[in-house]
């Protein structure tokens, strides 16, 4: 029997300079100080654009709009299902990141990015973005 799959999806989202939003998961999260791409959980017959959409809206106050959906990457998760992590890149709409459920948010150039304390299952996410920047 195959595990369940939680499927998450999580914002790829540039400010006017090319930096990147990253989240600081915070104290009551698992991986509390980790980074991370900030999203959520999909909730039933929603897609990973509703939902990022959504969830940005409730995490930081941020209207977005839901440009591209990147690929699943999947990977253990603790509860014992997997985690199948969505990208999805986003243009804001509206308002400036405020950090309503994370430790904090900071925009980073690309040069920070690695230097960052990621969650493991943003790695994959990281690799395909950074893949996708111009240096």
């Amino acid at each position: 029997m195959s595990a369940e799959v939680l499927e998450v999806a999580c914002a790829v989202l540039f400010d006017a300079e090319g930096r990147l939003l990253c989240a600081q998961r915070g104290k009551g999260m698992d991986n509390p100080g980790k980074w991370e791409f900030p999203g959520g959980k999909l909730e039933a017959g929603e897609s990973a654009a509703e939902c990022i959409v959504r969830e940005m809206r409730e995490e930081t106050g941020m209207e977005l709009r839901a440009v591209e959906v990147g690929p699943g990457f999947r990977s253990p998760h603790s509860s014992g299902r997997v985690l199948c992590l969505i990208p999805v890149i986003c243009e804001v709409l509206t308002g400036e990141p405020v950090a309503r459920e994370h430790m904090s948010l900071r925009w980073c150039a690309q040069g920070e990015l690695e230097g960052l304390d990621w969650v493991e299952a943003d790695l994959p996410v990281l690799d395909w973005v950074l893949g996708r920047m111009k240096p």
